[in-house]
């Protein structure tokens, strides 16, 4: 999918993300790092209320942010800032677990790293409900389905949800799968053992 601003796409019936734990893995990249804010992906009701969106933010720096309101909500919310944006491909994941106790993990990678130390906050996020099934508008290149508002200057190359958290074999393997489908083996170490995909004799283990 390739977006210039005058465009995004979204479902009316995406009701899945109503689980407690969720990964999404999107290739993708900007064609504009500067400029305003670009939102990738958001899940939203009927009333834009938004209840997940994934974005590139401008104020305080250039860099993606994930933001999660469970249930939904129009302003606060839990974020989780990371890293600063650019123009080359990335793959990048966020993930959330919930442990049912006081917090959750809500997790930001950019190809080899988890939740970079630039502009990064909170490690951890309060544990709340799930999303309310009303958040059934996901989105992609806009912040509202209904509107251009946050639009996206850049492609998607693949994306993938998950209604769970993966497992440390299975991030493995689906980060490889796209690793090598989208010739990011220089950039990305499926395993997380400190050498990336190119120069690993053994990505997977």
């Amino acid at each position: 999918m390739s977006f210039n601003g005058n465009s995004n796409l979204y479902s009316d019936n995406f009701t899945e993300l109503t689980t407690d734990n969720y990964t999404i893995l999107v290739v993708t990249q900007l064609d504009n790092s500067t400029g305003g804010d670009q939102a990738l992906l958001s899940m939203t009701d009927v009333s834009a209320n938004a209840g997940l969106g994934i974005t590139k933010i401008s104020w305080g720096g250039h860099r993606w942010i994930v933001l999660q309101r469970m249930p939904k909500g129009n302003s606060g919310g839990n974020t989780r800032y990371g890293f600063n944006s650019d123009t080359q491909p990335h793959l990048l994941m966020v993930e959330r677990k919930a442990n049912g106790s006081s917090t959750d993990d809500l997790n930001l990678f950019l190809d080899n790293e988890s939740n970079s130390s630039v502009n990064n906050d909170l490690t951890s996020i309060l544990n709340m409900s799930n999303f309310e099934w009303s958040l059934k508008y996901l989105s992609f290149g806009s912040i509202y389905y209904s509107s251009l508002s946050r639009p996206f200057d850049g492609g998607i190359s693949e994306i993938l949800i998950y209604t769970k958290a993966l497992a440390t074999q299975e991030m493995a393997e689906v980060k490889y799968y796209l690793s090598q489908k989208w010739a990011l083996t220089s950039s990305v170490e499926s395993d997380v053992d400190g050498t990336v995909d190119a120069n690993d004799a053994d990505p997977l283990n």
